[in-house]
């Protein structure tokens, strides 16, 4: 039987805690990737992953993600979904981001107060139920938006 060694036991506690560390940052700059290149709609584990290393708000690229909700996915449950997904999302980002999205019709910069940024809001009861609005930060002009269900 081989004696208890307390100087591999540091070593092995420290080399965890480096792998974790290592393996968050890198899940980190994933969630900021995908987000940045889908921030219309980033995937759940996203969104989460920002959540736990950094908290909200925060900035990925020239977006600002405000507030974030994930729904946890009901299987068998009808009209619910069976995935995890975001549920509601506010982000602040440039006009010319949302003129990119086939679904919004956005002008470059405000009309009532030349901005050239929106708040993007999103909510939605899985596939019930659900809103977008894009309004100007500075003067609330809505820029466009949608409701259903």
């Amino acid at each position: 039987m081989t004696p208890h060694n307390r100087d591999h036991d540091r070593r092995t506690a420290r080399e965890t805690a480096n792998a974790y560390a290592v393996d968050l940052a890198h899940d980190l700059e994933h969630a900021r990737d995908v987000i940045g290149t889908y921030p219309l709609g980033p995937p759940a584990d996203a969104i989460e992953t920002l959540r736990q290393t950094v908290g909200l708000p925060a900035t990925v690229g020239d977006v600002l993600v405000l507030e974030a909700d994930v729904a946890r996915g009901r299987p068998r449950h009808g009209a619910l979904r069976s995935d995890d997904h975001v549920s509601s999302l506010t982000l602040r980002l440039p006009l010319e981001t949302l003129a990119e999205s086939d679904s919004l019709d956005v002008p470059d910069r405000c009309p009532e107060c030349g901005h050239d940024r929106a708040t993007y809001d999103y909510a939605a009861q899985h596939h019930i139920a659900g809103m977008v609005a894009v309004t100007c930060p500075v003067c609330d002009h809505e820029h466009d938006g949608d409701t259903w269900g």
